[in-house]
């Protein structure tokens, strides 16, 4: 009789171990779960979009910085110096804006050269006349061709008896600014 006491005790000692091991594995199922889900998910979301993006950002720099150099173009057959301001302030860094820049005009014709230099201030006002310099010239152009290599846009724009190769270099933060110009113009018109 003590055998079967001990042997029935025996059998609910493991049958209730045996439940509450169940119950935990679930408990602990379930608290795994839940973190999962509130944890996880996010996370490998989080993971998933980085990765996304990562494979974006190369063509997103070359887009913008084509983008930004036909912009230029665009801005520059415009007569509007409120919309050449406002192409300068969002789409110039900070460090071109207050660097002086040089132009240089050649001119040669009937046996004779001569060459011209100005230098202008790094103001905003600056480099708006200076657009209005380039609408003089190419307002109404055509851009012949884009071509974008690391960071940096050769733009040759053919306008009526003159043509230009624009040289722009950006900023390498995700902005990708204009941050040197460099223009060469040849032709009649000048």
């Amino acid at each position: 009789m003590w055998a079967s006491r001990t042997q029935g005790s025996c059998a609910e000692l493991v049958n209730n171990f045996t439940l509450k091991k169940n119950q935990a594995f679930r408990t602990f199922i379930s608290l795994a779960s839940s973190y999962t889900e509130n944890t996880m998910k996010p996370s490998i979301l989080f993971f998933v979009a980085l990765f996304l993006c990562a494979g974006v950002s190369a063509q997103t720099m070359e887009q913008t910085i084509e983008k930004r150099a036909r912009e230029l173009h665009r801005v520059i057959s415009l007569e509007s110096k409120s919309e050449w301001e406002k192409f300068v302030k969002e789409n110039y860094s900070q460090a071109l804006i207050e660097r002086p820049m040089k132009a240089q005009t050649k001119r040669e014709g009937g046996g004779t050269s001569s060459t011209e230099t100005q230098e202008t201030k790094g103001t905003v006002a600056d480099k708006v006349n200076m657009l209005q310099r380039l609408h003089n010239d190419f307002a109404g152009s055509k851009i012949a061709s884009v071509k974008v290599n690391a960071g940096e846009v050769e733009m040759i724009v053919n306008g009526s008896g003159v043509s230009g190769t624009f040289r722009l270099k950006f900023t390498p933060s995700a902005l990708y600014l204009i941050d040197r110009i460099g223009i060469q113009i040849e032709g009649s018109g000048m």
